[in-house]
């Protein structure tokens, strides 16, 4: 029974570390110890069992209290911590399992055999305090990051549809890559993996699931600010933004815009933002999760609402609670079906980055028979026109205006 355990135990050991936040690794050296052959049955009667077991008990009793229990309390409290992380990690397969509509064996087969040839991209360590995650790299260290959030959904299942296809999708998140890492920053792609370090995960999980008008793709825009989180705060794009301008003082962490509040660079006519380019501290990061998962409480009887939805509503009703700024240029504007002049630059000064949305292709002008799954061409070519014909104009945000504003007066 007790090696029937430890293979049990190595199998979801495997498991477990294929859903932590660390990369996946594989031991080419791993040995699986195989089960005992089988022992004939002794001739043993139920009353030498009762005996023998009650004997064990008075043994057990004696040691706890004549000994130094401290180290079998310990050993306790071991066990029962680990008994907890593994009633989380069943919980994180799971609701993992209910994203891709699959059953939990159907997910750790998944697993088991895309991590068998998958190489991690970066190497990341935790290293802060008071919980907020610092990540260090292995290379470009002196590149900012910037992130986004991808988790792969069906596209012909309901309430998944968002117009592009597989490949679109793999086109898109590397068109992303290309031109971020060209414009000085380091993209870094984050996936529920990240989400479920998050504490208040599965709580998150199974309220937007169980409870809200929600499809998956709706469902994903809550739970990616539960990922920024876990990685320790900074910035984060959609995966169809793309980098114009840069920061004047840079995109590190220790120079966040706003005093790393928690700020939108995507305004709105009206109340609100669109949460396309979003940066705050991991506290910041935290509060907003928080703060948006309670208000699609609130509106749980919509017949349908999303982040971009809660991010209007708190704007509106609590003014303040996180910083807007202009920096983002919505895609529709740029789509001008001309190549661009002087005059067209003034669009983009000082402005951090466009957003080939849906709505870009829907309303702006691009070329006949091109639908959203073109995506990752029209960024790649007119991001590639935009810095031939027109000047860096660096971006500061609006706490650095004020000061310099006062300073001047």
């Amino acid at each position: 029974k007790q090696a029937r355990r430890n293979n049990n135990g190595s199998q979801f050991n495997s498991i477990s570390r294929i859903i932590s936040f660390d990369p996946p690794t594989v031991d080419n050296n791993m040995v699986v110890t195989s089960l005992p052959p089988r022992m004939p049955p002794l001739n043993i009667k139920r009353k030498h069992w009762t005996a023998f077991s009650l004997l064990c008990i008075a043994f057990f009793l004696v040691d706890y209290v004549f000994e130094d229990n401290v180290p079998q309390r310990q050993m306790t409290t071991a066990t029962t911590a680990a008994t907890s992380v593994e009633s989380i990690e069943a919980g994180l397969m799971s609701a993992l399992a209910a994203l891709e509509g699959i059953t939990v064996e159907e997910l750790e087969s998944a697993i088991a055999i895309a991590v068998k040839d998958h190489k991690p991209e970066f190497e990341f360590e935790y290293e802060g305090e008071g919980g907020e995650a610092e990540i260090s790299v292995s290379e470009d260290a002196g590149r900012p990051f910037i992130f986004t959030f991808f988790h792969q959904l069906d596209h012909e299942h309901k309430g998944q549809r968002t117009g592009m296809t597989f490949s679109a999708d793999e086109a898109l998140l590397q068109a992303w890559k290309e031109a971020w890492y060209d414009a000085g920053w380091k993209p870094r792609v984050l996936t529920l993996k990240e989400a479920a370090m998050h504490p208040d995960f599965l709580q998150f999980n199974a309220t937007l699931h169980d409870h809200m008008p929600f499809g998956e793709y709706d469902v994903l825009c809550f739970l990616r600010h539960l990922a920024m989180v876990e990685v320790g705060g900074g910035w984060m794009a959609d995966y169809d933004v793309f980098p114009l301008n840069p920061l004047k003082n840079g995109g590190h962490n220790a120079f966040l815009p706003n005093g790393g509040k928690f700020t939108a660079y995507e305004e709105l006519l009206g109340p609100g933002a669109v949460p396309s380019l979003v940066s705050g501290t991991s506290r910041e990061w935290n509060r907003m999760a928080h703060a948006i998962y309670q208000d699609a409480i609130v509106h749980r009887n919509e017949d349908f609402w999303s982040d971009f939805f809660s991010f209007i509503d708190l704007d509106k009703e609590r003014p303040g609670l996180y910083e807007i700024e202009d920096a983002v240029v919505p895609g529709r504007k740029v789509l001008t079906g001309h190549h661009w002049g002087p005059d067209d630059c003034k669009i983009t000064d000082g402005k951090l980055a466009v957003h080939f949305a849906h709505d870009a292709i829907a309303r702006g002008q691009t070329r006949e028979g091109e639908t959203l799954a073109d995506r990752p061409h029209i960024a790649r070519h007119w991001r590639g026109m935009w810095k031939q014909r027109c000047d860096v104009v660096p971006f500061e945000d609006i706490s650095h205006m004020h000061k310099t504003e006062a300073t001047e007066a």
